[in-house]
């Protein structure tokens, strides 16, 4: 509907000037949702200023954006709502959720969600664990600020690793998070008065109607406390310090113990979720009825309530923090007199809040001198933190002044993302009939800017406002027969439609034959008018799209003079839209906007592991060639000058040599499995790590004609020549024969075991390395910076180096094989090299130093003794060898042998050597 003003001359006055200038309206009318801040005034800096104004003068306009950053958790991480639990996964835009003080809050954006964050696993005082990216951020206390009085600060879970302990004499957790909640669930209409099921869930026959009570409690819960229940007996009890109050009939008339079997409690006591999830007082009734039961306070106000079941400790722990109380869960077996009982489970709290309806326990919890405001218990305290795989993560926008919201089943408080939205909205509110077509590559995106537009009108005042007759997810149309509407980026997006701005976002990121196909459709659309304007925006995706030909030919055309430019323009085929020369262009980078410094640069180059090709790409806004080789061409040619033939061959050249084991040394198996069919090839890379500066592939077993188990039986009787090995094995379906075999059938153990940290069902938790799409960027990176940045690594056979040159990084930012090709022996190479990952190079060595990165520089192996031991074994096989053949290939071999093995040249006959003392096993 259209808005009657009564306009004054200073709203006629600032309505002309945002007419005029759009920069003017932006700074001065237009808001955002800042992760950070929550609702503000965009604040536009000059290289922003600049974009917009390119938008604004020039018919076709493209731009390049540097990757932003969002705070996120893990999908799995527990949201309490008003209407019960979800998941950080599940949350939607419009849900509701509850602020940090217990409030419900809207979720005005729940974002995309993300797999290539670095993570950490963090452990709070409640016992909670909590999965969450570098960048996410919390408000907390750290030691310093409650020296100084502050209430705290806002923090990055990366900030508060760095600084996660404090003290000398004695280490405490830096970091505490007020507690401020209490969760506003809406009244319900309960089927048991709440006190009376907490007194029933304390001491009352589990199969029955009965609450027993002590005989100096009975009669005041039964006359006062449970008053309000009209149907019920006090009887005495065959032990005179103990009565029974039977309780025949509910609040609403019914049965007692049929309301009890119609909520499955009956025989089967919990609380259910409908209690936990019930109105303040109610849930503080329930509360009061099991402390009046099983519940104690001591003379310091300190409270605690016992139960012999696990589960019911965990139903009231959540009723617990619920009501902002937090508590601690501890266990014993309790003896008397020798005599072991069931195991009980505490629950420990302190709280202002009374817990009690009997009055010799509220006395005492109300006699507490302590100063509770200044209690532990009114925090939650980080306790570890822990570097983590990463996982699927995501963030979300909350409608609250402090963009904090309350997450995990102890309800943890955490802290919570825009150029043509500007555009967009401008246009329509000061142009009559003027129509805005927002299309992405997901139709989530599209609507995603769209809300935000939505959210920005709704903030301007009335009289900038046009009125709105339309306001969907889909659509804006404005009283003044302005409309923005959005879509996907399809051949029949704009078909037929008269738009005015046509804007595409992220447009590197939509596949080829659907962004050529859309070209050709939206010709008629573009051309039909001579004021249409385009614009694209986008981060950079390779070099063979749509998006690069437009961007690389702006750039280039800017540097000509038109005459040229129209010559060479003659000359270039296609369907002609950028071809045009009037394209203008932009790039905002990283470092121009505040606080992105070099500091800034090295933080976030933590987060993505120094993928320095990554970096380039989605920072530096290089547009990246894909299908280059993951290492650069400089290294592969050094490797190839390194190549050279093998000391020895065996196993009619599957098994190459090229140094002979040495005493000591550290060893470490790469192995990667095929199913051996003559296709794919099962590799073994043996690597001497023992100086991590001069790091050799010594050996390689490489067929594609072995079974698993075969495979594992031939590695089996290689591994006792190099000691006792680290075995790396990728763990995938033919791994896990090979791992089944070498470690069941022939006892081997020393295995690398690389899995899934969050892994809850333990499905993954498995021997070997799991490959995932995390597990392998994880160990290609840390190929590339011990191969490419270090130059550590030596690699001497030709076969491996060659795959170097088709193992090419994909547009999904992995690395492949290349078409045609094989990566087998250069994931053997990945898997070796995975050891040397921090996190796994901590569990299997003594790290002695570590270098700049952050990498292990000096290594030993702990089970030094073991592996020096097996060597020498394996060495007093090969004297028996020497003596008998004089050849130095024996060394790689122990009193395990194989008919017809080919030592060189030399055919050994085994007849021969069983003659001469040695056997078969």
């Amino acid at each position: 509907m259209e808005i009657d003003i009564n306009w004054t001359a200073e709203m006629i006055n600032e309505f002309r000037k945002c007419q005029e200038d759009i920069i003017y309206f932006a700074e001065n009318y237009f808001f955002i949702i800042n992760l950070d801040r929550g609702q503000e005034k965009i604040k536009l800096y000059e290289p922003q200023k600049e974009a917009i104004l390119k938008v604004i003068d020039n018919r076709f306009t493209i731009g390049c954006a540097s990757r932003q950053v969002g705070k996120r958790l893990a999908l799995d991480t527990p949201i309490p709502t008003p209407n019960g639990w979800t998941t950080m996964g599940e949350l939607k835009d419009g849900d509701i959720i509850f602020d940090w003080t217990g409030k419900p809050t809207k979720v005005v954006k729940a974002h995309e969600i993300r797999d290539d964050r670095k993570c950490f696993e963090i452990t709070f005082s409640t016992g909670e664990k909590i999965i969450a990216d570098a960048e996410h951020e919390w408000f907390t206390q750290h030691r310093s600020e409650r020296a100084k009085g502050l209430s705290g600060s806002v923090k990055t879970s990366q900030q508060i690793f760095d600084t996660l302990s404090t003290g000398k004499k004695t280490i405490e957790p830096n970091h505490r998070i007020p507690i401020k909640h209490e969760a506003q669930y809406e009244e319900k209409e309960l089927p048991i008065d709440p006190y009376l099921l907490g007194c029933w869930l304390g001491d009352g026959a589990s199969a029955g109607q009965r609450i027993t009570s002590g005989a100096s409690d009975a009669h005041e819960m039964f006359y006062e406390n449970l008053a309000h229940i009209s149907n019920k007996h006090l009887l005495p009890h065959s032990n005179r310090n103990i009565f029974a109050i039977s309780i025949l009939k509910n609040t609403n008339g019914k049965s007692f113990v049929s309301s009890l079997k119609e909520n499955n409690l009956f025989k089967n006591k919990h609380i259910p979720n409908s209690y936990l999830q019930s109105s303040t007082t109610q849930r503080e009734e329930l509360l009061k009825g099991l402390m009046d039961t099983d519940g104690y306070c001591n003379t310091k106000g300190v409270c605690q309530y016992y139960t012999i079941y696990e589960k019911f400790a965990e139903n009231v722990k959540e009723l617990l923090f619920s009501l902002g109380i937090q508590c601690s869960v501890t266990s014993k077996i309790p003896k008397i007199k020798g005599k072991e009982y069931n195991r009980i489970y505490i629950l420990t709290f302190k709280t202002n809040k009374p817990v009690f309806k009997l009055k010799r326990k509220l006395e005492r919890q109300q006699l507490s001198t302590t100063d509770f405001a200044e209690s532990r218990n009114k925090f939650i305290y980080i306790k570890e933190m822990k570097e983590v795989a990463s996982v699927p993560t995501r963030c979300i926008t909350v409608d609250n002044e402090d963009q904090m919201y309350l997450i995990g089943k102890t309800f943890i408080p955490t802290h919570n993302t825009t150029l043509m939205t500007v555009v967009c909205l401008w246009y329509t509110l000061f142009f009559k009939t003027f129509n805005v077509a927002i299309l992405a590559n997901k139709e989530a995106q599209a609507k995603e800017i769209l809300e935000r537009i939505k959210n920005a009108y709704e903030e301007i005042p009335e009289w900038l406002k046009s009125g709105v007759k339309e306001f969907t997810k889909e659509q804006i149309l404005f009283a003044n027969k302005s409309k923005i509407f959005v879509s996907t980026t399809s051949i029949d997006a704009i078909r037929g439609k008269s738009v005015n701005l046509l804007f595409l976002d992220e447009f590197a990121h939509v596949r080829d034959e659907i962004a050529d196909d859309f070209f050709k459709a939206i010709m008629p659309t573009i051309s039909s008018s001579e004021t249409s304007k385009l614009v694209i925006v986008s981060t950079p995706k390779g070099i063979t799209n749509r998006f690069y030909t437009i961007f690389s030919n702006a750039e280039l055309n800017s540097t000509k003079n038109k005459e040229t430019a129209n010559e060479e323009e003659e000359e270039k085929e296609g369907d002609g839209l950028e071809d045009i020369v009037e394209w203008a262009y932009f790039r905002i980078y990283w470092w121009q906007l505040p606080g992105r410094d070099e500091k800034w640069k090295q933080k976030q180059l933590v987060l993505i592991n120094h993928d320095m090709e990554l970096w380039k790409q989605e920072y530096d806004i290089e547009f990246l060639k894909y299908g280059a080789s993951a290492l650069n061409g400089d290294i592969i040619a050094k490797l190839k000058k390194m190549c050279c033939p093998p000391k020895y061959e065996l196993f009619e050249g599957d098994y190459k040599i090229w140094f002979e084991p040495i005493e000591g040394h550290i060893y470490v198996f790469g192995i990667d499995t095929a199913q051996g069919v003559a296709q794919d090839y099962s590799v073994c890379h043996i690597l001497d790590m023992t100086d991590l500066k001069d790091i050799k592939v010594v050996a390689r077993y490489a067929s594609n004609r072995l079974s698993p188990t075969v495979f594992a039986e031939r590695i089996f009787n290689v591994i006792p020549a190099w000691g006792r090995p680290f075995l790396c094995v990728e763990s995938n379906k033919e791994g896990m024969e090979f791992l089944n075999a070498i470690m069941e059938v022939h006892k081997y153990d020393n295995i690398i075991y690389y899995n899934m940290e969050n892994d809850k069902r333990g499905y993954y938790q498995k021997p070997g390395i799991f490959c995932h799409q995390n597990s392998k960027y994880t160990g290609i990176t840390n190929m590339k910076h011990w191969v490419e940045t270090m130059e550590a690594v030596s690699v001497y056979d030709i076969e491996t180096v060659k795959e170097f040159e088709t193992f090419i990084r994909k547009e999904n930012k992995t690395w492949a094989a290349q078409k045609g090709c094989r990566d087998d022996k250069v994931m053997a190479l990945v898997w070796a090299l995975i050891i040397l990952e921090p996190k796994i190079a901590s569990r299997y060595f003594d790290v002695i130093d570590y270098d700049d990165f952050g990498m292990p520089e000096r290594i030993r192996d702990p089970n030094y003794a073991q592996a020096l031991e097996a060597f020498q074994r394996s060495n007093r096989g090969r004297n028996i060898m020497e003596s008998a053949y004089s050849d130095p290939a024996a060394v790689l071999f122990d009193i395990q042998m194989t008919p017809n093995l080919r030592f060189g040249e030399v055919d050994v006959e085994v007849e021969g050597l069983m003659a001469g003392g040695w056997r078969i096993l």
